[in-house]
C-alpha cells in the first residue's frame, strides 16, 4: 500500500454503494432486520426450543440468503484478515469471564499468572513474525494493566517503532479506553499508517455490565474497566482526537437476549456515523467460549451454533455496510458456516505476549486457559479458495 494513501475500510467495496440498486439492497436488508427483531425482541438464547423456533423463523423469513446475498454483493468473495499481537497482559480488572484477570491462576503452574511486557525490540520482532505472515492490518492488544491505564504515555515508543515498520499498512488499538487528550498524543505518534482504535463492550446491557464487572480486586478496587459510559464513548473520544477509523462488538455469551446486544450495537454504530460520517471499520462478534474449571470463571450462557449462525446473519443485513469480523475463538468448522456473512477474520493468533515470536522459535506459548484455535495461514488461504472465497492478507 502506498504510505501517503492511508487505509479506507470503503476501499473494499465491490460497489458503488450509492447507487440506487444497491441502496434497494441495503433498504431491503434493513427492513428485514427491523421486522424480524420487532418479533423476537424477547428473544432468550438460554431457551433450546426458541432457539430452534427462532432460527427455523430466520430461515423461512430469508434472513440467511439475504445475508449472504447482501455481502456478497458489497464485498464480493473476498475474506480480509488481521494479525494479533500482545504486547502486554497487564490486568487491573476481575471480569468474571475472563481466564487472565487480575487474579487468575496459571493452570500450567498453579500459580499467579507472571504477568509479561514486551520490550521496544521484542515488539518489533513479534510483529515482524505477523508480518511475514503476510498480515499488513495488526491488532496489537495491551490489557488493561499498568502499560494503558496509569502509564499510557508509555505506549508512544511501541507506536512510533510500528509507524516506521515496512509492510504494515494498518495499526488497530485494542487497549484500555483513553481520554482524548491521550487519544491525540497516540494519532501524533503513529504519522506514516492508519490508526484505528477498538474495544468491546463487551455486552450493552447496563446491569449485566454492572454484574459481570462489580467484583472488587484484592486490594478492594474495582478495575477501570468498571466504568461503562467511559468504555461505551471510548470510540468517540478517539474520532475527536483524529483517529482514522474505529471499531466495536459485543461478546456473545454474557447476555441472554443476543439481539438487545445486537440492535445496541446498530444504534451505537448509527450514532457515530451520524457524527463523524463515518462507519465502524469493524464489527466483532466474538464467543465467551465456557472454560470449565479455569479459575473459577463464571460459567457463561452456552452459545448455540444456530446462535451464533443467526447473530452473524442479523449482523450482516443491519449493517450491510459494514463488514462483520469472525474470529479463531470459534472452531475452523463454525468459521466456515460464518464466512457466509463475515467479511473479515483473524488467520494464525498466537494468545500470549510475544506469541507469535516463540511460535517462530518452536517454542509454542499457547495459553492452555484460552479458547482460541489458530490456523495456519497457508492451509486457511487453500481452504478458502476451495470453497470459492478469496483470502486477503494485503489490501
Amino acid at each position: 500500500m502506498n504510505q501517503n494513501k492511508k487505509y479506507d475500510p470503503r476501499n473494499e467495496y465491490k460497489v458503488d454503494i450509492t447507487k440506487s440498486k444497491v441502496q434497494k439492497e441495503i433498504k431491503k436488508s434493513k427492513e428485514l432486520f427491523k421486522e424480524f427483531v420487532k418479533e423476537y425482541a424477547n428473544f432468550d438464547m438460554r431457551d433450546k426450543k426458541q432457539v430452534d423456533e427462532i432460527y427455523k423463523k430466520a430461515q423461512e423469513k430469508g434472513v440467511f440468503e439475504q445475508a449472504q446475498n447482501i455481502r456478497e454483493q458489497i464485498f464480493g468473495n473476498e475474506t480480509t484478515t488481521y494479525g494479533v499481537s500482545y504486547i502486554s497482559d497487564g490486568c487491573l480488572s476481575t471480569c468474571v469471564y475472563c481466564p487472565i484477570r487480575v487474579d487468575a491462576i496459571d493452570v500450567d503452574t498453579g500459580k499467579r499468572i507472571k504477568r509479561k511486557t514486551l520490550t521496544i525490540d521484542e515488539f518489533v520482532e513479534d510483529t515482524k513474525e505477523i508480518i511475514k505472515d503476510g498480515h499488513s492490518h495488526i491488532c496489537f492488544l495491551t490489557g488493561d494493566g499498568a502499560l494503558t491505564t496509569y502509564n499510557s504515555e508509555k505506549l508512544i515508543p511501541y507506536l512510533e517503532a510500528a509507524d516506521k515498520m515496512e509492510g504494515l499498512d494498518e495499526i488497530i488499538l485494542n487497549i484500555t479506553p483513553q481520554t482524548t487528550e491521550m487519544f491525540k498524543k497516540y494519532r501524533n505518534a503513529v504519522k506514516n499508517k492508519s490508526l484505528q482504535f477498538r474495544v468491546f463492550q463487551e455486552t450493552y446491557n447496563r446491569e449485566i455490565y454492572k454484574e459481570k464487572h462489580a467484583k472488587k480486586s484484592q486490594h478492594g478496587k474495582l478495575g477501570p474497566k468498571a466504568d461503562y459510559d467511559f468504555r461505551r464513548e471510548s470510540q468517540d473520544r478517539a474520532m475527536a482526537a483524529g483517529v482514522d477509523n474505529y471499531g466495536f462488538g459485543a461478546l456473545l455469551g454474557l447476555n441472554p437476549n443476543p439481539i438487545e446486544e445486537l440492535e445496541e450495537i446498530v444504534k451505537h454504530k448509527d450514532e457515530m456515523t451520524k457524527k463523524y460520517n463515518k462507519t465502524p471499520a469493524r464489527v466483532c462478534l466474538p464467543t465467551a467460549n465456557e472454560l470449565e474449571g479455569v479459575n473459577n470463571v463464571q460459567k457463561q450462557i452456552y452459545v448455540d451454533p444456530k446462535v451464533n449462525e443467526l447473530m452473524y446473519a442479523l449482523a450482516k443485513i443491519s449493517m450491510p455496510e459494514v463488514s462483520i469480523v469472525s474470529s479463531e475463538r470459534d472452531t475452523p468448522e463454525m468459521l466456515r458456516t460464518l464466512d457466509k456473512y463475515a467479511s473479515n477474520r483473524t488467520v494464525d493468533v498466537q494468545p500470549s505476549v510475544g506469541g507469535n515470536l516463540e511460535q517462530a522459535k518452536n517454542k509454542h506459548r499457547l495459553l492452555q486457559q484460552t479458547t482460541v484455535h489458530p490456523t495456519s495461514p497457508e492451509a486457511t488461504k487453500k481452504d478458502y479458495q476451495e470453497r470459492g472465497y478469496n483470502l486477503i492478507f494485503k489490501y
